[in-house]
């Protein structure tokens, strides 16, 4: 669901006691009238006022999936989101989709967006690089062609310099438009190199989510690539991505297990069938990764299409959607 913290105080708004259409929250933006936007994992794009709340989605708007991955608003107020299936433009009346077949976009699967002081679009994609919408043209910068050395962008903020820093698979990457610099593991404090998140506070201070170890900072007031610093934020459950996803062949499916004990993971099709069990077993504290070949437990190629994977562990319990492409 979604939480609001407001000091000391806590409101939860889910399937049961609101209008949210779907409890996987995926992306949240709030315009200028303080309506917050609201993407989930299956049930589309939801507008919450404060206190009514509008859905839209695959039957009442020209929304080309229900699996919105990420929403920024513009200057004029028009609502950009990502899908699993193009970029989307909402102006409050007409929509508008960009796809890879009527445009420069370099793939459907919209994972990350932003918008700089010129209004141009920041488009990060699930396996294809990066994106640039000037309102006409496109420009699309990827591990061949620019500084990105991962091609999956899974966030994107941009600072008042108009730096556009990218979350990427590979690392943290700054982009002042010339200039490509890149975070990691091993030239920088950065805990880990799956960035899933940024934020840039008001002292330009970059927060940064990762996928294992947690919180870090890159502290403006620092010029050293080692200002970067983990907080001691404990996880509150496991974490579990697959990659590439969505895949051909055979995905990586990465999780951590936070206490010792029982570790089940199990491919499920959407309607709740039993696919495959990869993992049933007592495991210790720690990161592991095992691979899906698109089988289920006899061996047998499973139809193109969208599953879920669900990790069960001591810490909790995580679905993961997986793709599994011609």
């Amino acid at each position: 669901g979604l939480v609001k913290f407001q000091g000391s105080t806590w409101t939860i708004y889910n399937k049961t006691n609101c209008g949210l259409p779907d409890n996987i929250v995926t992306s949240i933006a709030v315009d200028a009238g303080g309506n917050k936007w609201i993407g989930t994992e299956y049930g589309g794009l939801a507008k919450f006022d404060g206190t009514a709340w509008s859905v839209y989605d695959t039957l009442n708007s020209a929304l080309p999936d229900n699996g919105v991955r990420s929403i920024a608003i513009d200057a004029a107020g028009s609502k950009w989101i990502g899908t699993d299936r193009g970029l989307t433009k909402f102006d409050g009346t007409s929509w508008t989709v960009y796809t890879s077949s009527n445009c420069g976009l370099p793939d459907n699967d919209v994972s990350a967006l932003a918008i700089d002081a010129e209004g141009n679009k920041w488009v990060g994609t699930n396996g294809y690089g990066l994106a640039k919408f000037d309102g006409a043209a496109w420009t699309v910068y990827t591990s061949s062609n620019s500084g990105l050395r991962n091609n999956y962008v899974s966030s994107i903020a941009v600072n008042g310099a108009g730096t556009k820093w990218i979350g990427t698979g590979s690392g943290l990457v700054a982009f002042n438009d010339s200039v490509w610099t890149t975070y990691s593991t091993s030239n920088s404090g950065l805990p880990d190199n799956s960035v899933w998140s940024i934020a840039i506070d008001k002292s330009d201070n970059k927060w940064v989510g990762t996928q294992f170890d947690g919180l870090a900072v890159l502290l403006t007031d620092v010029t050293s690539v080692n200002s970067v610093r983990t907080s001691n934020l404990n996880f509150l459950s496991s974490m579990c991505l697959n990659y590439p996803n969505p895949f051909k062949g055979k995905t990586l499916i990465s999780y951590s297990v936070l206490q010792n004990g029982p570790v089940c993971l199990r491919v499920y099709a959407l309607n709740g069938t039993l696919v495959q069990t990869l993992i049933n077993a007592k495991q210790a504290t720690g990161r592991y990764s095992i691979s899906w070949d698109g089988t289920n437990d006899n061996g047998a190629i499973m139809a193109r299409g969208a599953y879920l994977c669900r990790l069960v562990t001591p810490s909790g319990i995580i679905s993961k959607r997986m793709d599994f492409i011609e």
